[in-house]
């Protein structure tokens, strides 16, 4: 038994890129609550969920899961021709229209309650609540920033210029889109007087 915990935790440890052996671009996070981007291992061991079953007609898939207070919801977003628990993206945002804390989806999907994590937060520290001044300490200043309403909304982009060829060039950000295979990172971070009240990163359905 002894040696099988230890073989998931270096399995485990060796597939989970952002502690381990890659560099990232200042602006990019690829993990939340432990949870990697594109890593399967990671995302079965705290999801716990049995199985994700492909409920929608049209990609990309989406995932619903709750904070162990209902409070916040993560949804975590499988693109087609992707393995099972592989995710693309995450969405954090909070729970509040849901005034019954309902956990079936608007597709009569249940919606997973993550009893041992109290809040979501990314592998660079960000979560709900945070000041825009701390965003930009963390990822830097975005490349883009627009308003919605009430809400103002930082946008992160990197793009490889072999899909992108408009796009600037930098090598650390070509050797992050090369590692996962993929042509485009995008990070969106909501604020609403001055908190963050929502936010998503990850790789983009095409």
């Amino acid at each position: 038994m002894k040696s099988v915990i230890v073989f998931v935790f270096v399995l485990t440890f060796i597939s989970f890129p952002q502690i381990h052996d890659i560099c990232l671009p200042k602006c990019v996070d690829i993990s939340l609550n432990n949870i990697v981007l594109q890593d399967t291992i990671s995302s079965r061991i705290v999801l716990e969920a049995k199985d994700f079953i492909l409920y929608q007609e049209k990609p990309p898939f989406e995932f619903s899961f709750l904070n162990r207070n209902k409070t916040q919801k993560l949804t975590c977003i499988i693109q087609p021709g992707d393995y099972l628990y592989s995710i693309s993206a995450f969405k954090v945002e909070m729970n509040i229209n849901d005034v019954n804390r309902s956990t079936i989806d608007s597709s009569k999907t249940d919606i997973v309650i993550l009893n041992n994590i109290l809040n979501f937060k990314s592998g660079k520290g960000i979560q709900l609540g945070l000041d825009s001044s701390n965003i930009i300490n963390i990822l830097g200043r975005p490349n883009k920033i627009s308003k919605e309403n009430d809400s103002v909304i930082y946008i992160y982009e990197i793009n490889n210029p072999e899909y992108f060829p408009n796009k600037e060039i930098d090598n650390k950000n070509i050797i992050f889109l090369s590692y996962f295979n993929l042509p485009a990172y995008c990070g969106s971070y909501r604020f609403n007087n001055g908190k963050l009240e929502e936010f998503d990163f990850g790789f983009p359905y095409p």
